[in-house]
């Protein structure tokens, strides 16, 4: 039974372009559940059930990389807070983050390029420098019932980029996950954005969500997931730094757990149109992502995880920015 399940799932997988954590979170609790109906199934029991735990983790990451034909050097880090815990029947998991990153022109050249999925185009001299600095704050909740997983979650966003005013993006979500089998998870959500800059009028847009995902239990774990999210164009005002384009993301994640040692592949990628009228090219940035970590069941948890960025400027076209980053997680579980 378990074969036929695992033999569906994949053939849905690459029959249809579909997010990982938005029908089941991550094997590894350091990773924030992407939709928060995901953290129901957080941790579970031999039969799928929800179990209880605490868990608080703290991870840092170096990321370097060049863009604009080796014109630009690229340089950030970052660091993360991520915790999850029970109140009564509904699970909570807060996460706060911070990334900095520095380009640095080697050459004076105009360069666009994004950062955090911040588009942003600057020409500067040699020696010139762009700094840019993203703030998360972020709350997810859920509510297992039985096979269903009910979500509700909201998050702000600050980023400042040189010395300009910050832009702001508030959002909130709902989701639902259903457990089939307790094998097999059907989700979906629906994410409301608002992006805003000083006095300008805020834009606001939606983002939908749906995701397949298969998740075994026991002392041998398999989590597979694929999801696919999609927002709509949405500009108010003059301020290019709060248009959003025509959007579509895809994700693929695939984790396996023995015991107590857990190695995850990741990958995901996201499409922006073109805005013609704005002189904004059609872009996508595509991550891949390598996790190994040791996670008991209780006590100290660490974690690696190695990245490869891609950013383009036009959709198949020549890499605008390329990076590598590398982060370490510490955490404990009781």
């Amino acid at each position: 039974m378990k074969i036929l399940l695992l033999a569906t799932l994949f053939w849905a997988l690459w029959s249809s372009p579909l997010a990982a954590q938005v029908a089941t979170a991550s094997l590894d609790p350091s990773h924030p559940s992407l939709l928060p109906a995901a953290l129901a199934w957080r941790d579970s029991d031999e039969k799928g059930e929800p179990t209880d735990q605490i868990s608080l983790n703290v991870a840092s990451w170096q990321t370097h990389g060049l863009g604009g034909d080796d014109a630009i050097d690229w340089n950030g880090s970052g660091q993360q807070i991520t915790s999850s815990f029970t109140l009564g029947p509904v699970r909570v998991e807060p996460w706060v983050a911070r990334s900095s990153t520095d380009l640095l022109w080697l050459e004076g050249a105009s360069h666009c390029g994004q950062v955090d999925e911040v588009y942003n185009c600057s020409h500067k001299s040699a020696g010139g420098v762009s700094h840019q600095q993203a703030d998360w704050t972020h709350l997810n909740l859920a509510l297992p019932l039985g096979p269903l997983g009910f979500g509700l979650a909201a998050q702000h966003q600050a980023i400042h980029i040189d010395q300009s005013a910050p832009t702001y993006q508030n959002s909130q979500n709902a989701s639902l996950s259903l457990r089939l089998a307790g094998l097999l998870y059907l989700a979906g959500g629906v994410e409301q954005v608002e992006r805003q800059r000083l006095s300008q009028a805020a834009t606001q847009f939606n983002r939908n969500w749906a995701a397949l995902a298969f998740k075994t239990n026991g002392f041998a774990q398999v989590r597979i997931e694929a999801a696919r999210g999609q927002a709509n164009y949405a500009h108010q005002g003059t301020d290019l730094s709060t248009l959003h384009p025509d959007e579509e993301r895809q994700r693929l994640e695939l984790e396996l757990k023995m015991g107590r040692f857990l190695v995850g592949l990741h990958s995901e990628q996201i499409q922006f149109a073109e805005v013609a009228d704005q002189f904004q090219v059609e872009r996508s940035s595509q991550l891949r992502r390598l996790t190994l970590s040791w996670v008991p069941q209780k006590g100290y948890q660490i974690g690696y995880q190695f990245t490869d960025h891609v950013y383009a400027m036009e959709l198949g076209g020549d890499p605008s920015q390329e990076g590598r980053s590398q982060q370490i997680t510490m955490g404990l579980r009781f």
